[in-house]
């Protein structure tokens, strides 16, 4: 899985896709997806970054999926 060091974002961000049900793994390598504690019913809101776009996208999926998280140390 890629691993992005050197980025704007202040970060390093792996680039590790998503797993859906029933298991299936997509987008290795070429998306980040990461959860935000924001819910909405059922879903949850996330932010997916591609590795050849600058922008941010904000969307929600099932709470089933599997996407990564972002832990910010208290400082």
């Amino acid at each position: 899985t890629l691993l992005v060091s050197d980025t704007s974002l202040g970060f390093n961000l792996l680039f590790g896709g998503y797993r859906n049900l029933p298991s299936n793994f997509n987008l290795l390598d070429s998306q980040a997806f990461l959860w935000t504690s924001t819910l909405l019913y059922d879903s949850a809101w996330l932010r997916q970054i591609f590795i050849q776009n600058p922008k941010i996208f904000r969307r929600t999926r099932p709470k089933s999926w599997a996407f990564s998280v972002r832990c910010i140390k208290n400082q």
